[in-house]
């Protein structure tokens, strides 16, 4: 769980929240209402999670924990399956955020997620002059044995050269 607040352009705070969602919804989507709690009490303005395992928990978590009690503006970034194991997903205020695009980096298991972001600064036009930033999701292989410690090394390395190739 990680929480990043940091300024722009002095007017509004920025908060982005950070959750592993242990195989949402398909181990015990029950636990929709402790999601729920937390986004409520700390009103992220990008919440990102991962360990997301279908579209329906992707709606799930939009209709049951963020767009709940009165508070309506949140939306996601498109779900994307990523095919091997469990997916990323990000959702935002959109009273402050815009959603501009978002890129799928394909690993060995798990997908690294890209989405871009601009503010909705009131009178300024989003297509000339804002700003933007960029959130990436990555959800790296636990575990301790030699396989698994070389899924992360393949993961972070092709993660290094799609950051490379930007250059």
């Amino acid at each position: 769980l990680f929480l990043f607040p940091f300024q722009s352009k002095g007017q509004d705070t920025v908060s982005v929240l950070y959750y592993n969602l242990l195989n949402f919804p398909q181990v015990n989507q029950s636990r929709i209402s402790h999601l729920e709690t937390i986004v409520h009490h700390v009103q992220p303005s990008v919440l990102v999670v991962n360990e997301l395992t279908s579209l329906f928990g992707s709606n799930y978590i939009l209709s049951g924990a963020l767009n709940t009690n009165g508070v309506f503006y949140y939306e996601g970034a498109t779900y994307v399956y990523g095919g091997h194991d469990s997916d990323n997903m990000l959702y935002y205020d959109s009273n402050i955020l815009g959603l501009v695009g978002q890129e799928e980096i394909a690993t060995s298991l798990r997908d690294i997620n890209k989405y871009i972001l601009y503010y909705k600064e009131p009178g300024i036009n989003p297509n000339t002059d804002t700003t933007y930033f960029i959130i990436y999701s990555a959800h790296l292989k636990a575990g301790n044995d030699v396989t698994n410690e070389q899924r992360r090394a393949d993961e972070t390395l092709t993660f290094s050269n799609y950051l490379n190739s930007l250059l």
